[in-house]
């Protein structure tokens, strides 16, 4: 027989896990306009005589049926569940199979189930913004045994159901600038397509796509290739095509036009131009690539120093024309700038040469760098510092406005992240540091990033999840790349994403108090004032939590 229930979403349901550890819940509720999700889970138990039914189709009945759709749960393995300390709140820091594929449902739109295996589906629904319908109702699953061949033994429907109750308030739409850096080259090389040719476009197209949905709303832009984890330098990729002429350059903007228009047809707000030095520093010159006297070559070998005179001269050139291009475009306004990746303390002069060198041109504009060291920032050299998350703390204190912060594979104990061993609850309550520290950005390094460490290969993302052993597993990408060109959802991402919906919740719960409230409101739920190294890490609790913002909410409506 199938036994089935209805569980939170926050849960990971593992293939080997016990049944009665996943508790059922009865109701769920949304805001208009929100995205929210269930899971079914299911296991097939054997009957005495051995007959079973292993295909099983599900649907959907209920007046939000129409507004619901159906995925898989799917596992992939992660080897390297940690970075240099882990916690004690990790799911499993030994390897194994862990959820975190929301595929699509194979068999024409069936499901398989395994003797003994715990399985589920992912139930999402999507309220519209002008829903009017019943403001409390059920939605219920049913698995219906299908007649494949050798599986038609008769077997009875197993149906579950959920109480949806919808808030008659609209969810804000998100204010929080989100970038995942996007790895155009990556899908070049994973699908094996010619840069830049009218297939890469189309799987950008794709990719950017599911980005948007999921609230991304700032695009890496590699005007030139993006001196990002290179370290075997086998990467080329860039937006801008150089000619060398007799005493400069000449620039070629076709392949940025079709990116912008990309991003416009989905819904990109902002373009986070790649670096323009090297990563750690900015100590050297990035790769470019162009046309000197009919042969396409490299312009700047890799020891090139950061203040070269011919290298600043080249950067200046490309940039003077780029913002032209995007002044007469209208679009220069929606840029935002980078020197270099995480430097340190020790490459500050490094850094302040290359800034130098830019900085006049870049006046108006937003430069920002992804840093831990509060120096930079003390000093002057960076005035948008995008901060490791467990350093919030003492940034915040230093009086930062518009405050920025970002995670990757550190910190992995003691705070909030979205490695694949981790808790989803401990994934989504970030959005309570976003809230409490006015954030203004979230930078994360890995949408779709399927090289090993330093890109010295590809990897397959589906078998290998860490880049080769390196980083924690699941932290070099949020989407796998799916058949023909279109990327399949990892539950790290939905719920980073409901997350990012709890933030907007909470902005309109102050809409209707005050900020002083509704933090005190949260804290006091919490038990603690709500720090850097706060996270939630049980489904119950994160529950709670939106409960009384959403109490708070209809309470005012």
């Amino acid at each position: 027989m199938l036994k089935t229930k209805i569980i939170s979403d926050l849960e990971k349901v593992f293939i080997g896990g016990d049944y009665d550890d996943y508790p059922a819940i009865e109701t769920i509720s949304a805001l208009r306009g929100e995205r929210v999700a269930f899971q079914v889970l299911f296991t097939l138990i054997l009957s005495d005589d051995g007959n079973f039914s292993r295909h099983y189709r599900p649907s959907l009945t209920g007046i939000l049926a129409d507004f619901a759709t159906v995925r898989e749960v799917k596992s992939v393995p992660a080897i390297n569940n940690g970075r240099y300390l882990t916690d004690e709140d990790y799911l499993s820091v030994k390897p194994g199979l862990f959820p975190d594929i929301l595929a699509p449902l194979s068999y024409f739109g069936m499901t398989v189930a395994t003797p003994y295996c715990l399985s589920s589906l992912w139930i999402e629904l999507e309220i519209p913004e002008d829903y009017s319908g019943d403001l409390e109702s059920s939605l219920t699953v049913t698995l219906t045994p299908d007649s494949a061949p050798g599986d038609d033994w008769g077997h009875d429907p197993v149906s579950a159901s959920v109480k949806v109750e919808i808030i008659d308030a609209c969810l804000p739409k998100p204010e929080l600038i989100f970038t995942q850096w996007f790895h155009a080259d990556c899908l070049a090389s994973y699908y094996r397509v010619e840069k830049w040719s009218k297939e890469h476009f189309e799987i950008i197209e794709n990719f950017v796509r599911t980005a948007v949905r999921n609230g991304i709303n700032m695009l890496l832009t590699p005007l030139i290739t993006p001196p990002l984890d290179n370290k075997y330098d086998t990467r080329a990729l860039q937006l801008v095509g150089v000619t060398v002429t007799d005493g400069g350059y000449s620039f070629d903007w076709t392949h940025l036009e079709k990116w912008i228009s990309i991003c416009d047809r989905a819904g990109i707000k902002y373009f986070e131009i790649g670096h323009l030095f090297t990563q750690g520093g900015a100590e050297f010159a990035t790769k470019v690539m162009g046309n000197v006297n009919g042969e396409y070559r490299r312009l700047f070998e890799k020891d090139t120093t950061c203040d070269d005179p011919g290298y600043v001269h080249f950067i200046r050139e490309m940039l003077t024309s780029f913002l032209g291009y995007m002044k007469r475009r209208g679009d220069d306004r929606r840029c935002f700038f980078h020197i270099s990746d995480e430097p340190g303390g020790e490459q500050l002069s490094s850094y302040l040469r290359a800034k130098s060198a830019v900085e006049d041109l870049l006046e108006g504009y937003v430069i920002m760098d992804a840093l831990s060291d509060y120096r930079y920032y003390a000093s002057g050299a960076v005035k948008k510092p995008v901060v490791i998350l467990h350093k919030l703390d003492e940034f915040a204190e230093g009086g930062v406005k518009g405050l920025w912060t970002y995670n990757c594979c550190e910190p992995s104990n003691g705070h909030s992240n979205r490695f694949i061993a981790m808790t989803s609850s401990r994934n989504r309550s970030v959005s309570l540091l976003f809230y409490k520290f006015n954030i203004e950005g979230f930078l994360h390094w890995g949408y779709n990033f399927y090289y090993n460490a330093g890109s010295a290969d590809t990897v397959n993302p589906f078998l290998d999840t860490s880049s080769g052993g390196i980083f924690p597993s699941g932290d070099a990408f949020s989407v796998y790349p799916g058949q023909n060109g279109h990327p399949i959802e990892s539950i790290r991402l939905a719920t980073f994403f409901s997350g990012i919906q709890d933030l907007s919740a909470i902005r309109l719960c102050e809409s209707m108090y005050s900020r002083r409230e509704v933090l005190s409101a949260i804290e006091e739920l919490l038990g603690e004032s709500i720090k850097a190294n706060t996270y939630i890490n049980t489904p119950s609790e994160l529950q709670r939590i939106r409960d009384l913002i959403n109490g708070m909410i209809k309470a005012r409506l």
